[in-house]
């Protein structure tokens, strides 16, 4: 008796459609994209360029299909993010990847079955969903790392695969900053922070019962003075950071153009400037931030009559 023939499952499809379609580095896009024609011959021409540069220097390719997305007529289009998301993947780097299929999965103009079957499929599988449980009422999950992911965490909604982390805030408890594995789906109990402490910090008996009299005085401008020099002083370091880093930014540049570096060394260098830029943004929003309150406080001060009176 002849055996039916084995039809494979959807998942198995899926996977191998998805491996099919990202071994072949030269495919033009498809016609069935909602696109015009410039914007298919400009993929085309940077699939071209950059195909071949795939396998032996990825980091250059990627660099290819990122400056095509940002400028030219094929800007921002889907097939040029899942290019990216492949050889990301490729080289381990889940977060990258996971953003650029999510970024392809969001572009309405790629045919929708690809759409399905390959940017939503590669997006399953670079990540996997985070449930949170023991978090009481008016408790938040926040992301902080990876970058590309930071924000209020949804229940259940999928991060990239490897160490995220998160910051627990709950009432009445200080913020519990905690590394997670995201290696699978993963049921995580919340980990809070310690009680915050509740009433006056001085205990009512601790001070006598005769009150002094009110005592009236001007607000005092030191620290105004004081805020805003910190502010000058934060915002000129943030400004000098960002500076250095833009320089550190373009020889890395010039390194991957000239095939100077591999995967590994460019990775951990973009890393690394990356969260130079993070703390030159930190240093000028603070700095600016604080000089605005210490002028504030010096406009109010010695205007404004302070009256306490101890109990």
């Amino acid at each position: 008796m002849r055996r039916p023939p084995v039809r494979p499952t959807p998942r198995v499809a899926c996977a191998a459609l998805t491996t099919l379609l990202a071994a072949l580095p030269t495919a033009p896009a498809l016609a069935a994209d909602a696109v015009d024609r410039p914007v298919l011959d400009a993929f085309n021409a940077v699939v071209r360029e950059a195909g071949p540069l795939s396998e032996s220097q990825p980091d250059k390719a990627i660099e290819l299909y990122e400056r095509a997305l940002l400028d030219g007529p094929a800007r921002g289009f889907g097939r040029l993010h899942l290019r990216i998301a492949h050889l990301h993947r490729v080289a381990g780097r889940t977060a990258e990847a996971a953003h650029h299929f999510r970024a392809c999965l969001s572009d309405e103009r790629v045919d929708p079955i690809d759409r399905q079957f390959i940017c939503e499929r590669g997006f399953e599988q670079v990540t996997s969903p985070l449930t949170i449980e023991g978090l009481p009422d008016g408790g938040s999950v926040t992301v902080i790392e990876p970058s590309l992911f930071a924000g209020a965490h949804q229940n259940g909604s999928r991060l990239p695969r490897g160490e995220v982390l998160l910051v627990v805030d709950a009432p009445g408890r200080r913020a519990e900053r905690t590394a997670v594995a995201v290696e699978g789906p993963t049921l995580w109990t919340a980990r809070l922070g310690l009680e915050q402490p509740e009433g006056p910090l001085v205990p009512e008996g601790f001070v006598g019962d005769e009150a002094p009299p009110p005592v009236t005085d001007a607000l005092p401008q030191w620290p105004g003075y004081v805020a805003g020099g910190l502010g000058v002083l934060l915002v000129g370091g943030g400004v000098a950071v960002g500076v250095e880093n833009q320089d550190t930014l373009a020889d890395i540049r010039a390194r991957q153009s000239a095939g100077r570096c591999g995967i590994d060394v460019c990775a951990g260098d973009l890393t690394a400037a990356e969260s130079r830029a993070g703390l030159a943004d930190g240093l000028w929003i603070s700095g600016a931030a604080l000089a605005a309150g210490g002028l504030v406080w010096w406009l109010i001060s010695g205007e404004q009559p302070v009256i306490g009176v101890l109990r």
